[in-house]
């Protein structure tokens, strides 16, 4: 099977390569960095290039609201909770959303990303960030070089390697202003994949759930597989230190989960409030359901 990923291999994507290399899946790993984001990993899964892909909640819910057939379906989160946050630099001179104002926010350009930007700053008085568009691979690099002022992280990955580092951020997670983000990323796949291989699909979650619980209980060994994977030079300790902190989120070491459609549904709830949806799309028909 061929897997869309949403970022270049990085300890979100562990499990994944231990059951490729261990064998137990027979899995290529497609980075975004082999085309530049030219081809978006879900476009990569609706054309039929790849069977699975993994990206943010956002493409599910714009999918299902924009598309007269909808093909896409959420098989699992990698992730079993938010983890994600918008961060502000050290020398960037934020403490609060009100110092958001007149900076400098590198966007990855999702789906109603700017929503949730108005969404933490509309309560301090003040106007947004001056929002602008890098490269998607370069938004965490230009925030550690100060060439932005604010982005959005995994706190547990960009995180841990601030945290390593030494180099302090400031956090500011979507739940605090009142946001209810799903757990993420979501490894998804299409209709057509389920419907002509519906056993393939819970084989990969059997295999990527063995390779995530490898990772959870050995994480030295598991981040030097991933090392094996990633596409900068990253030394090992750094690694295992960053693949320890991502540890305890996975949400595939417990066993094959399918995604949780009511956290679809909140926060797909919350964007038809407001007004960032024309309708509310059906959660539950979202989701990837295993044969019984």
């Amino acid at each position: 099977m061929k897997i869309a990923l949403d970022w270049t291999p990085n300890p979100m994507h562990t499990g994944l390569f231990v059951a490729k290399h261990k064998g137990w899946l027979d899995l290529e790993c497609i980075s975004p960095s082999a085309d530049g984001y030219a081809v978006m990993p879900t476009e990569k899964l609706l054309r039929g290039d790849v069977e699975l892909s993994i990206g943010p909640p956002e493409g599910l819910v714009e999918h299902y609201c924009t598309t007269g057939a909808p093909q896409l379906l959420a098989v699992a989160p990698i992730l079993r909770e938010n983890t994600s946050a918008f961060v502000a630099g050290p020398a960037a001179g934020i403490r609060t959303a009100a110092d958001w104002s007149g900076k400098r926010y590198a966007t990855l350009e999702l789906p109603f990303e700017k929503g949730l930007l108005t969404a933490v700053t509309e309560g301090s008085g003040e106007n947004g960030p001056e929002v602008f568009a890098p490269a998607k691979l370069d938004t965490w690099k230009m925030l550690l070089a100060g060439e932005t002022d604010l982005t959005w992280i995994f706190l547990p990955v960009e995180g841990a390697e601030a945290a390593y580092e030494g180099v302090p951020l400031v956090v500011f997670r979507p739940e605090d202003f009142g946001i209810p983000y799903p757990p993420c990323p979501v490894i998804s796949t299409s209709r057509a994949v389920a419907g002509a291989e519906p056993g393939a699909v819970a084989h990969f979650l059997a295999g990527a759930a063995r390779g995530y619980r490898f990772a959870a209980d050995y994480p030295e060994e598991a981040a030097q597989i991933l090392g094996r994977y990633v596409e900068e030079s990253v030394p090992a300790r750094k690694l295992a230190y960053i693949q320890r902190a991502v540890n305890p989120y996975y949400s595939l070491a417990g066993g094959p989960l399918t995604y949780p459609p009511e956290a679809l549904a909140a926060y797909a709830g919350w964007l038809r409030q407001r007004g960032l949806l024309e309708r509310q799309p059906d959660a539950a028909a979202m989701i990837w359901k295993p044969l019984s």
